[in-house]
């Protein structure tokens, strides 16, 4: 139905962020709909809530996507 490469950093998230950055960060914890199964990485909400914050003159913030697919709230608050 879909074919997309799912790339990880070294902490296991489907983030192109380097791990360390003066930036400031806006962490994004969620499920399949954060991390974005079945969709480009450029599409996933968190790539897009970063790209209007830059848009917005708000250069100096990454959004990092934290979403794990099958998490639920439970295992994100552990």
């Amino acid at each position: 139905e879909y074919s997309y490469l799912h790339t990880h950093n070294a902490l296991g998230l489907r983030d192109s962020h380097p791990l360390s950055s003066k930036k400031k960060r806006i962490f994004i914890a969620g499920d399949s709909h954060t991390y974005g199964s079945g969709a480009s990485p450029e599409s996933t909400f968190p790539v897009i809530l970063e790209q209007r914050l830059q848009e917005k003159k708000f250069s100096n913030y990454e959004v990092i996507n934290a979403g794990i697919p099958r998490y639920y709230p439970a295992m994100e608050r552990r």
